[in-house]
């Protein structure tokens, strides 16, 4: 097995357990979520932020299939398997904006917001609020599912 070859089975390994997180948020956790009044929601929705942000399996599962992508990239530069290359673009393009740039510009401003409601005084709205949180996670896992493929694309092209 070549180095190419471990670090595209790493890419796709970690990007995938990377979206099946937001695919449990999704699938279970959200569901949860929808059912709680104003107070409970608020309060467990600040504990996952907090625990979220201090991951360390979140981070890694994030940062490592970036890692692995740019070195897989790297190593192929010179090689003429043209289109494990540009899957490997695609995905890495994908993930990015996905899981990181929908996360940073999308969720954790929103995050923010969340972090400063208070349990004994409902927002305005904060069920339409809870609903864009949604769409987001949609957005990210749509995104990364794709990521997933085209990485999974690029390892089955590999010879």
């Amino acid at each position: 097995m070549s180095v190419i070859e471990i670090t595209l089975m790493v890419t796709v390994v970690t990007a995938s357990f990377f979206v099946g997180v937001i695919a449990a948020m999704l699938g279970v956790i959200q569901r949860v979520l929808n059912q709680l009044d104003y107070a409970t929601y608020t309060q467990i929705m600040q504990g996952i932020i907090v625990a979220g942000r201090k991951s360390s399996i979140i981070w890694a599962l994030l940062l490592i299939p970036l890692g692995s992508a740019s070195l897989t990239l790297f190593l192929l530069s010179s090689s003429a398997n043209a289109s494990v290359f540009f899957w490997m673009v695609l995905g890495l393009v994908l993930f990015v904006v996905g899981p990181i740039l929908v996360s940073r510009f999308g969720n954790e401003p929103w995050y923010d917001k969340i972090m400063i409601w208070r349990t004994d005084q409902p927002m305005a709205d904060w069920e339409r609020k809870r609903m864009h949180w949604f769409r987001l996670n949609v957005a990210r896992f749509l995104i990364g599912a794709l990521s997933c493929i085209a990485f999974a694309i690029a390892l089955a092209g590999y010879h």
